[in-house]
């Protein structure tokens, strides 16, 4: 039995009663993880596990359990309660994130980001209740921006490394990154070329939003958040003519190779817009 776990039983005169009574020993020790989570100050507690994931769930089980919690819905309204303060902590961790340099700075930068996407998308479709994904929904516009804020500030710190770095021979090249706009040109094209389109939300209208954001899962270089590519792909479609060679060079001045390489299914989409006369070999 954890030592501090011990003591707490003893001073809240439980000790006896939680050897007795097995069948109520997993509430008990609930309680005293949410007193302990409290009693050591939330802020402080997120931000070490965001810099030490992996020790946190070797050394701190009972504190990551919270963190499992606002997967599994056993504590809705303290979920709810923690998710819509969450905003408010933003401030903080840029400061904090401003303490570091180089390589450490971007640790602590992509450890949020993990964090507040693994909150949007893995945790948000395991919720039980509505009150935890109402929660989510109401701040999910400010924990986007923030993510967005701090992939920004992520391409920032890598650009200027490469400003500073001697370019690495041909065969040792990285390899490229494409925007969200190409993901999204190319996730298009490909339902195109295999005659379906976009999916709608039949009982709501519009576009269904959660299977465009699970679709992305089948880019597995894709690094941002899903509803970063659930917006590009509604823009594109609401705002460019895909018939029209202009508008698609506003997507991307390299839209017709970040397509080829990206494509699923390359050998279809390519015969697709060669009908489109959009490829002239």
């Amino acid at each position: 039995m954890d030592k501090e776990f011990e003591n707490w039983l003893k001073e809240n005169e439980v000790f006896d009663y939680y050897i007795t009574h097995p069948e109520q020993q997993a509430k008990i020790y609930e309680e005293f993880q949410w007193e302990y989570f409290n009693r050591s100050g939330s802020d402080d507690w997120i931000t070490w596990f965001i810099k030490n994931p992996e020790l946190a769930k070797k050394h701190f089980t009972l504190l990551v359990k919270y963190l499992e919690e606002l997967k599994s819905g056993t504590s809705p309204i303290k979920t709810a309660n923690y998710v819509q303060e969450l905003p408010k902590k933003f401030k903080i961790w840029k400061a904090q994130i401003n303490d570091y340099e180089g390589e450490a700075k971007k640790d602590q930068i992509k450890g949020i980001i993990s964090f507040l996407n693994d909150l949007l998308n893995k945790w948000y479709l395991g919720y039980k209740t509505e009150i935890e994904r109402a929660a989510i929904d109401s701040v999910r516009p400010y924990i986007i921006e923030y993510i967005e804020e701090l992939e920004q500030e992520l391409s920032k710190i890598e650009g200027s490394e490469l400003e500073t770095k001697p370019l690495l021979p041909i065969d040792e090249q990285k390899p490229v990154k494409y925007t969200a706009n190409e993901y999204a040109l190319t996730y298009i094209f490909d339902l195109f070329a295999i005659g379906q389109q976009v999916p709608i939300n039949r009982v709501e209208g519009g576009f269904d939003a959660k299977k465009i954001k699970k679709d992305v899962c089948k880019f597995p270089d894709y690094d941002k958040a899903p509803d970063t590519f659930y917006r590009a792909v509604t823009k594109i479609l609401k705002y460019y003519d895909l018939n029209n060679e202009n508008d698609l060079q506003n997507i991307s001045n390299d839209w017709l190779n970040a397509v080829r390489n990206l494509s699923t299914n390359w050998p279809v989409t390519k015969e697709y817009l060669k009908e489109k006369k959009l490829l002239r070999e």
